[in-house]
């Protein structure tokens, strides 16, 4: 899906790994965070919920 994205910024599609491994790390970190974010969220809610 990125492959144009990654020419346009002068990297080419096989020789991207570095910003390719860059944007999936930002993309799992971005997961991870909205995850934990509604994890707690969720926590908090039962707590209140229950108590």
């Amino acid at each position: 899906m990125n492959e144009t994205l990654i020419e346009r910024r002068g990297g080419s599609v096989h020789g991207g790994g570095t910003e390719r491994a860059m944007a999936v790390g930002l993309g799992l970190g971005g997961a991870l965070a909205v995850a934990w974010v509604l994890a707690v969220a969720w926590t908090i809610a039962t707590w209140t919920g229950i108590t």
